[in-house]
């Protein structure tokens, strides 16, 4: 997230409620993508 930080401030430098609200989806998105996977890894950790 600070690459994307870095690189989105250069350009959204005007508005940073846009930023804001860009950082926040795109957060959203990447939580709701790597759940299955964290979940995997919890139960296979709790068969072991």
């Amino acid at each position: 997230m600070g690459f994307v930080l870095h690189g989105t401030f250069r350009y959204l430098r005007d508005d940073p409620l846009i930023l804001a609200l860009l950082l926040c989806a795109l957060a959203s998105v990447l939580a709701l993508l790597l759940l299955p996977f964290m979940k995997g890894l919890v139960v296979g950790y709790q068969w072991v």
